[in-house]
């Protein structure tokens, strides 16, 4: 708002009449009333001495910044024209030429330095959520500083084989621009890296010979607790959800980080320690013995995903304990490993006895309300944990191993799976499918944030 305006506005507030009392009425005005009566008048003849001062000079502020403020202004333009073509799949350096080097970006609570966090930052959402556009709708400068009232918009396609039915997803807000030498040099972000769909890609795991079976199991750490020794018969995935744990792996591993999902999987450093939180991903080979904790004072979640042949543990007496969990735990019961809480979630078979590896894929995707999940071909096993929502399964296969607790907390029986009435996974459930996956809804008109786990026997990365 102007000085002219603003004092106008002030004038007319001040030269406001009490109309509390009903016309043709009157009263004698006692000296307190009269002196306040006086210091509204006063107040408004200098208030609109003021204004029209204001009008003749003009706003000093505005008239004299009016260049600066025009290119200021133009230079949000541009980079809101140069990150929705980044977000379609545009080269991120078109950025280079308006931010500056070290500039800041704040986006979900987090700090990203530089111009190559921005370039993978933009990357990483438009990778994961091809044909995402981000619009200003209104946009004020003032001196160094920027506001943008934005749109975004778009559909997710995280892989090829996934289709989200549905509106688009669609956002509104207010984002914010520091400005210096004609660059941005800082930028409060309405985007979200960590919560638009991410995919990890795909890894090949070894096998051994013989039929496979795949569990997927919740572990929820409290502040200080260890899961000691851990030596499995098969790759050992690891996948937090919240929180952060710490993994000595003896010997070598390999990790996706969230941050960096383009770069795909690196061998972690022998013997060392590993952080791991939201969205990273840790493969530990077949009999690697690792040591898994929470050394933080909150707690921490994490999905660990199991594949190993079943002539590993055949005939095998006293399985160490996580072993035995993975491989015949009851469905949806927790369980007590030290101080953790694990529990069963899904379980499921695959016939592929001389397959001597299986492809792993990862994608952490948010549903919104009146979205879904098209059906698909399941080659090997499909997992689907929840972990905040709630979907709806529809059309279920009859081939599905749809899994999780009954009413008495077993197994499901195979007469449970694919029966056609639509089945509510909530949060901290899972099922797994094989053959064709059911078409998964957003329930009760909410958001919900899944993790799709795709593991193929015989298949490569």
């Amino acid at each position: 708002m102007s000085l002219a305006a603003r004092l106008r506005t002030f004038a007319d507030g001040c030269g406001a009449r009490d109309r509390s009392r009903p016309p043709g009425r009157s009263r004698p005005i006692d000296p307190p009333t009269f002196a306040r009566i006086a210091t509204i008048v006063l107040t408004s003849v200098t208030a609109l001495a003021l204004t029209g001062l204001a009008l003749v000079l003009g706003d000093p502020h505005t008239e004299a910044d009016a260049p600066v403020a025009a290119a200021q202004e133009s230079l949000v333009r541009q980079f809101y024209t140069a990150i929705d073509g980044v977000l379609n799949g545009g080269d991120p350096r078109v950025l280079d030429s308006l931010v500056a080097q070290d500039i800041v970006v704040h986006s979900g609570g987090r700090q990203l330095t530089g111009m190559p966090a921005l370039e993978e930052f933009a990357a990483s959402i438009a990778a994961a959520s091809p044909g995402q556009h981000l619009t200003t709708t209104g946009l004020v400068v003032e001196g160094d500083r920027a506001a943008a009232a934005v749109e975004r918009e778009g559909s997710m396609r995280p892989a090829p084989d996934i289709v989200i039915d549905g509106p688009p997803d669609r956002q509104d807000g207010t984002e914010r621009f520091r400005l210096v030498d004609n660059r941005i040099a800082e930028y409060w972000s309405l985007l979200d890296d960590r919560t638009a769909a991410r995919v990890v890609p795909g890894v090949s795991m070894p096998l051994r010979s013989g039929m496979k079976q795949t569990a997927l199991v919740r572990f929820a750490l409290p502040p200080g607790a260890t899961l000691d020794d851990v030596t499995l018969p098969g790759p050992h995935v690891l996948l937090p959800e919240t929180g952060v744990v710490t993994v000595m792996v003896d010997g070598r591993a390999q990790v996706a980080r969230a941050d960096a999902l383009d770069a795909g999987w690196s061998l972690a450093a022998p013997n060392q320690e590993i952080a791991l939180g939201p969205g990273d991903a840790l493969l530990i080979p077949a009999g690697g013995r690792h040591t898994i904790r929470n050394d933080t004072a909150a707690g921490a979640t994490m999905l660990g995903l199991l594949v190993f042949t079943l002539s590993d543990i055949a005939g095998v007496p006293n399985l160490p304990p996580l072993t035995n969990l993975y491989a015949s735990a009851p469905y949806g019961r927790p369980t007590q490993q030290d101080a953790v809480t694990a529990t069963l979630l899904a379980r499921g078979f695959d016939g592929c006895a001389a397959c001597p590896t299986a492809a792993m894929r990862v994608i952490w995707l948010p549903l919104a309300s009146g979205q879904s999940v098209a059906p698909q071909q399941v080659a090997g096993m499909a997992f689907l944990a929840v972990e905040a929502g709630a979907v709806l399964t529809r059309e279920p296969d009859p081939a599905s191993l749809s899994t999780g607790s009954g009413s008495d907390g077993a197994s499901a029986s195979p007469a449970e799976v694919g029966v056609p009435e639509p089945r509510v996974i909530a949060a901290g459930e899972a099922i797994a499918q094989s053959g064709r996956s059911a078409r998964v809804v957003a329930a009760a008109n909410a958001a919900a944030s899944l993790v799709l786990i795709d593991v193929d026997p015989g298949a490569g990365p």
